[in-house]
C-alpha cells in the first residue's frame, strides 16, 4: 500500500486497485464517503473520542452533531446511569423535584436528566465522535485516516462492489477491512485492559 494521509492519496491508492478505470474516476468520491458512513457507525478508539464540557442548562443537553456513540457522561463530577426514555418519562411523573441529576436518556437530539437540574452543573460528555470528511477536498484528512487508512481503502473498494461486475477479488476486500476492524477493536480492549488486575471468584466460595 502506497502512504495514503489524506482524501488525495486515498483516491489515487483506490484508483490503483481499480486497474485505474477512468469511468469510476467520477464515483471514487461516492466510494470514500460510503465507507465512512460504514466506519463511524460501529467505530470506537482513541483516534474519533471526543470530549465536550460545558454547564448543564435546567433539565436538557443537545447531543453534538458528530457524536455516534456514548463513552460516559459526568454532572458535577459524578457519573450518570444511562435509562431508557420511557424510564426516563415515568420517573418525572413519579419524582419531579429538582436536584443534582443521577440519571439520562436521549430523547431525539438531547440530553434529559433526572431528577432535572436545580442549577447548572458541570457537563462532561466523552463520546465516539463521526470524523468525516469532505470527500472532495484532496487535503481532507483526520485522526483515523492518517492512523488506519486500511479501513478506508478496504471499505472503499468494498463499497466499489456495484460498479465492479462482481469483481472476484470483492470477498478478499470485505475480509481485509473486517480483519482491520477487528483489529482495532483488539488494541482498544488490550489498551482498555492491559495492566489490569482480573480476579476469578471460586465455584465453591
Amino acid at each position: 500500500m502506497a502512504i495514503v494521509t489524506n482524501i488525495g492519496t486515498l483516491k489515487k491508492e483506490i484508483q490503483s486497485y481499480l486497474y485505474d478505470r477512468s469511468d469510476l474516476n467520477d464515483k471514487i468520491p461516492n466510494f470514500i464517503s460510503m465507507a465512512q458512513k460504514r466506519i463511524f457507525r460501529v467505530l470506537q478508539c482513541r483516534e474519533n473520542e471526543a470530549q465536550k464540557v460545558s454547564p448543564l442548562p435546567g433539565s436538557g443537553y443537545p447531543v453534538p452533531l458528530d457524536y455516534t456513540s456514548l463513552k460516559y457522561l459526568l454532572v458535577n463530577d459524578a457519573p450518570m446511569t444511562s435509562i431508557t426514555a420511557r424510564n426516563l418519562r415515568s420517573r418525572v411523573s413519579a419524582a419531579p423535584a429538582v436536584g443534582m441529576p443521577t440519571a439520562f436518556a436521549r430523547i431525539d437530539g438531547t440530553f434529559h436528566f433526572h431528577p432535572p437540574a436545580d442549577a447548572f452543573y458541570p457537563v462532561e460528555l466523552y463520546y465516539y465522535a463521526d470524523l468525516s470528511v469532505d470527500v472532495n477536498d484532496d487535503s481532507a484528512t483526520n485522526a483515523v485516516l492518517t492512523t488506519y487508512p486500511d479501513i478506508y481503502l478496504w471499505g472503499s473498494l468494498f463499497m466499489a462492489a456495484p460498479f465492479l461486475n462482481e469483481d472476484e477479488r470483492m470477498g478478499t476486500w470485505k475480509g481485509l477491512y473486517d480483519d482491520a476492524m477487528q483489529g482495532i477493536s483488539a488494541e482498544v480492549f488490550d489498551e482498555e485492559f492491559s495492566g489490569s488486575n482480573l480476579s476469578v471468584s471460586s465455584v465453591y466460595q
